[in-house]
């Protein structure tokens, strides 16, 4: 229905004409689809229909115009209702919508149609009382109150096609294109240009918390050119190259903490660097850990079209090809923030570097330190002479070629220290020695409870992961102002000195490659701490060609940069496209060798043609021998022991890295149960083979496996790292590397045995292991090392206190903790609290969404 005349004249009487006009015309007016035919829209709607006095007096004024005008002249009351409606004009309707305009248009054609009408067939308003007791029941001709007339009309309105205008529609038309290219804008600018801050895209917190934890006040010109460039806000691939120590992690973690932050995607930080770079990686000691790299950037490439590579390298001789690989962007720069100055020491003479020289050196000067035939002896290469120029005020590197040499090196130098380097800064070294005593559950390293007092050091992979880490905080600190360290300090661990020194130009019995060498002196000069950097080669005349081979090392070009995926007779690209076919990559054929094509840019020709002369002799990985171990252990597998299950997770690749001594083996394996050692001969170890090798008797088939499973059965029942290496004459860094190897590889086994459903038995029993070396603790104690930065000693220190569990930790108030714990601090109190906190909150919603999931309805429950 519509508003009659009458019933506008009505609503002008209460309101008054404007209050109308801008009200409860706009309140009627509604567009269609906004109402449903089974609830009342206009329940909780703001408007007459909600007060109830409003409502009253719109019935007192229809009562009255019904007394008043019952006998008026239908012709007079369409005057009435055209001056009223002229009278709206058309000014107050120019905000309203296209269609409350058309209803307003409907309205007066209403009017002018109602003129010519027959005013019989109108019905009049009745409200009658029946013997003054009550309202009768209306009349089926009868007509309603004006608030349900109100009511209906607006029901009816809503439900209405409206007719929009030409101009209306181009008028929506084009706020709606607008909408929709702003919203476009919008995702181009949050894909392309995430601005949300003015330190290169992120907030000033970042900037602030630089300069606050590491000192960052700005950045270099290098770095904000790179991270300004074109590629990098279009977030394409780029490799940039400088040389080392030119602040090149500094861009890639500001956009990662971009990505982080501003786009909410997730990053992959890929180390060490160098292994990009190396052509066989004699600095790692082991190639396939770039053949690693190169097959992830290259599945990471060929899958998604949208990641961003952003690769770091010195400078290489081949770098197009590198970027042809990654389809990358190139920025080179040769900025370094400390100058390096090279020198090469023969005899007791230093040469200084120079490219421009025809024999690229040039004399520098004389070493002025008096030797006594002693010390002549034992230091030939004048290394005390060279560190005490430098030391205590500095810091200074000694490489040195194997390890052992690195501890020995140390403590000859400390032999023939004055005493004043005992006085400097003694308090914090004896911290250093009680933290590395607590770190080895009260063991100490022999070697660094000599040298720490005299501020050195060593570092190489001998040293636990928690040594290692307070060797390299105290010297980063200044408590330590000397390391001698193997080449894998260099590879990407950020510790630069004043002074570097190579003590041979040799990494075990190989000779240094150029990026090897750039590598090691890049480290020579701190930034923000030293104005120079120097970097000193030791050369031995009992090398005729040395100094040839020293002037190519330091003067020759750069070296190219090439796969490792043909390393060991092509593993890396067999074990590529074997991950390619397993993980459903590329299921096409045409696939898979385009893939290949577009990999085999960075492999050399001679490496390709050897590999597929060799291709016969490949092996598989250690699939096939690891199947065969399965399944021979599911004859007669050993349950009362761990030792046949640790036996089939010790880890093949690290047989070779290991010297058993036959001695030690007999005795160990002599302690052996009857039922281990029938376990023992069912894999190949008798006790008659072990007693013949430990007699020094030749034989064909040596089993050094069983001997690391021995060194992990040691560790699951003792827990002690110190004492079973000192057991089986192994270094500690060693036992606690096969550690970590092992608890990787039983997780690898105990995927491969949920592949293969005749593995059903270990499924179970390889998960319990796998958490046990994880941890390699008493079961008690696992759950309290599940929290951040509690170890084992820390962790039998709270179990001792009462704390057993990790509810216990979470409800632990840290104050008490600090009081229960010898040595431990408020702030990490803190810390093991809210860590212990949010395992115990995302354990209880795991569990939650189990519930859930069990009392949710099945999707394809049966329908009646």
């Amino acid at each position: 229905q519509e508003l009659s005349p009458g019933r506008i004249q009505v609503l002008s009487d209460v309101f008054g004409t404007g209050l109308f006009k801008r009200t409860v015309i706009d309140k009627v007016c509604f567009k269609k689809g906004q109402q449903s035919d089974s609830e009342d829209l206009f329940g909780d709607y703001d408007s007459i229909l909600g007060d109830s006095s409003v409502l009253a007096k719109l019935d007192d004024a229809e009562q009255n115009e019904r007394l008043r005008g019952v006998e008026q002249q239908p012709e007079d009351e369409d005057v009435l209702s055209d001056s009223i409606l002229d009278g709206l004009g058309d000014e107050p309707f120019e905000d309203l919508p296209a269609s409350q305009l058309q209803f307003q248009e409907e309205v007066q054609e209403k009017a002018k149609r109602s003129r010519l009408q027959d005013r019989d067939k109108t019905s009049t308003p009745f409200r009658g009382l029946a013997n003054g007791e009550g309202p009768l029941r209306r009349p089926a001709g009868a007509r309603r109150s004006v608030a349900d007339q109100l009511k209906r009309t607006m029901l009816g309105n809503a439900a209405a096609p409206s007719a929009v205008s030409r101009t209306a529609m181009l008028k929506e038309a084009v706020v709606s294109e607008e909408i929709n290219v702003a919203m476009q804008a919008m995702e181009t600018v949050s894909a392309d240009m995430p601005d949300l801050g003015p330190f290169f895209g992120l907030p000033s917190k970042v900037k602030e918390l630089m300069f606050k934890l590491r000192g960052i006040q700005s950045l270099y010109d290098w770095q904000q050119t790179c991270l300004n460039l074109d590629c990098v806000q279009q977030r394409k691939n780029l490799i940039y190259s400088l040389p080392t120590s030119g602040g090149k992690t500094l861009v890639a973690e500001i956009l990662i903490l971009r990505e982080l932050l501003c786009r909410r995607k997730d990053c992959l930080f890929i180390l060490p660097y160098i292994s990009l770079v190396q052509e066989k990686l004699h600095m790692l000691g082991d190639g396939s850990r770039g053949a690693i790299i190169e097959m992830t950037l290259a599945k990471v490439q060929y899958v998604s079209k949208t990641t961003q590579i952003i690769g770091m390298s010195a400078t290489l001789g081949n770098i197009k090809d590198l970027q042809m690989f990654l389809r990358a962007e190139n920025y080179t720069n040769n900025f370094r923030p400390v100058q390096l100055k090279e020198f090469v020491k023969l005899h007791d003479t230093i040469y200084e570097v120079d490219p421009k020289e025809e024999n690229c050196f040039r004399f520098s000067r004389l070493l002025n330190f008096k030797y006594s035939s002693t010390m002549q002896k034992i230091d030939p290469d004048h290394i005390i002479a060279l560190v005490t120029e430098v030391i205590p005020a500095h810091s200074c590197l000694l490489f040195c070629p194997t390890k052992k040499n690195c501890e020995n090196v140390a403590a000859m130098i400390c032999k023939y220290l004055k005493e004043d380097f005992l006085r400097h800064r003694e308090e914090e070294k004896g911290v250093l020695l009680r933290e590395l005593r607590d770190s080895g559950n009260g063991s100490l390293c022999p070697v660094l409870k000599v040298t720490v007092p005299y501020g050195m050091a060593y570092h190489h992979s001998g040293l636990t992961s928690e040594e290692r880490k307070l060797v390299e905080e105290a010297y980063s600190s200044g408590v330590l102002c000397l390391l001698t360290c193997t080449s894998t300090l260099a590879a990407g661990i950020n510790l630069p000195a004043r002074r570097v020194i190579l003590r041979s130009p040799y990494i075990a019995t190989d000779f240094l490659k150029r990026s090897q060498y750039k590598q090691m002196v890049g480290r020579a000069g701190r930034a923000g701490i030293d104005s120079v950097g120097e970097s000193i080669l030791i050369l031995q005349e009992k090398d005729r060609n040395m100094v040839t081979r020293a002037k190519t090392l330091v003067c020759a070009p750069m070296e190219s940069c090439y796969s490792n995926l043909m390393h060991d007779d092509g593993k890396g690209l067999l074990s590529l496209v074997l991950s390619l076919i397993g993980l459903n990559v590329n299921p096409s054929n045409s696939l898979q060798i385009r893939f290949c094509v577009s990999v085999a840019v960075m492999i050399r020709d001679d490496e390709l043609k050897h590999s597929w002369c060799s291709s016969a002799s490949v092996d598989l990985t250690y699939a096939e021998v690891l199947y065969k171990d399965l399944s021979k252990g599911l004859e007669s597998l050993l349950l009362n022991s761990y030792l046949h299950l640790v036996y089939l997770v010790t880890p093949y690749d690290l047989i070779d890295q290991c010297k058993p001594d036959w001695m030690i083996f007999f005795r160990q394996f002599t302690l052996l149960s009857v039922a281990e050692q029938k376990m023992s001969a069912a894999v190949g170890v008798p006790e008659s083979f072990v007693a013949r090798k430990a007699a020094g008797q030749t034989v064909k088939k040596v089993r050094k496996r069983m001997y690391l499973a021995l060194v992990l059965f040691s560790l699951l029942k003792e827990t002690d790292v110190w004492s079973v290496s000192e057991r089986f004459q192994l270094s500690r860094g060693f036992v606690q590397t096969l550690l970590g190897s092992a608890s990787a590889f039983c997780s690898c086994v105990l995927h491969f045995a949920e592949e293969l459903e005749e593995f059903w038995p270990f499924r179970a029993l390889l998960a319990e292991l796998t958490r046990r070396l994880s941890y390699c603790v008493k079961a008690e104690l696992i759950p309290l090392m599940e929290v951040a930065g509690v170890l084992e000693s820390r962790a039998k220190q709270l179990y001792a206190a009462g704390y057993k569990t990790l509810t216990h930790m979470a409800n632990a108030d840290p104050a008490a903790l600090c009081t229960a714990i010898q040595n431990l601090y408020r702030k990490q109190a803190n810390q093991i609290v809210a860590s212990a906190k949010m395992l115990v909150n995302e354990k209880a919603a795991a569990l939650q969404e189990e519930v859930d999931e069990l009392l949710a309805p099945p999707s394809d429950l049966p329908q009646l």
